[in-house]
């Protein structure tokens, strides 16, 4: 598993970014959210897993403080 944070992320296309502490950006679709009380949204912190260019099975873990 890897972490990283929402960097940015679509409703309405169900899309989004999560970017890594090292830099590297992951896309990942909603239907890889687990959550079913969080929705996407820039700023989470989230572990998932990384395949490719793609995250899988996204967890919220917290979010970035402002």
């Amino acid at each position: 598993m890897s972490d990283g944070t929402v960097s940015a992320y679509a409703a309405d296309m169900e899309m989004g970014v999560i970017k890594t502490h090292d830099g590297k950006k992951y896309h990942f679709s909603k239907a890889d959210w687990r959550s079913s009380t969080i929705t996407p949204e820039a700023g989470l912190i989230v572990t998932f897993e990384p395949t490719g260019s793609m995250a899988l099975k996204i967890s919220v873990v917290g979010h970035v403080s402002r």
